[in-house]
């Protein structure tokens, strides 16, 4: 009997220790889940801070770059529409970013294909154009350009990371981003 009495305070020992111990990692665990919540908070803020910052310099450069191309208006010789070539331009960077944007895997990279070949070759025909125009137009073109490549290669680059879609993808983004860095030149 007296070996059933210390067995018994045994297991009792044993448990009331593990409860502590389970106490104790629940505890360790809680602290360290609030620990990562608060760095996850952390960089979500700066993250959305720096996302405000790029959109303002981005309008800010938008803007001027509209009174660029007013001023560069101006001065163009009849029949040379600036504010149709800048809306064409959108309108490729329009299609190409919601092209990829869309892309998450190798089916929808499939689907945005025929996307992205259109706006490929929408942007060789005004290459052709802006290769021609006056140099007091080129200026202002590229900054719109250029306002759109920053709006374009981030989802280049993330579209081209994807695991099987960047073989598919980059054969075709490749040379649209090549002719646009030649035309914002």
């Amino acid at each position: 009997m007296k070996w059933l009495i210390a067995l018994v305070a045994a297991a009792a020992i044993a448990w009331f220790s593990m409860q502590y111990m389970n106490k104790q990692a629940a505890d360790e665990a809680a602290t360290a889940a609030e620990a990562a919540t608060l760095l996850a908070a952390e960089k979500a803020e700066a993250a959305t801070q720096l996302a405000t910052e790029k959109a303002e310099a981005a309008q800010e450069a938008a803007s001027s770059a509209a009174e660029a191309l007013i001023a560069a208006q101006n001065s163009m010789p009849a029949g040379i529409d600036l504010g149709k070539i800048s809306g064409a331009l959108d309108g490729v960077f329009s299609s190409a970013s919601e092209a990829l944007s869309g892309i998450t895997d190798l089916e929808s990279a499939k689907n945005a294909i025929p996307s992205l070949q259109d706006a490929a070759s929408k942007l060789s025909g005004l290459n052709d154009v802006v290769t021609r125009l006056p140099e007091a137009a080129k200026g202002p073109l590229a900054s719109i350009i250029q306002g759109g490549i920053s709006l374009l290669q981030p989802l280049v680059d993330k579209v081209i990371a994807i695991p099987l879609v960047g073989a598919l993808v980059e054969p075709v983004v490749t040379p649209i981003m090549e002719m646009l860095n030649g035309i914002a030149q």
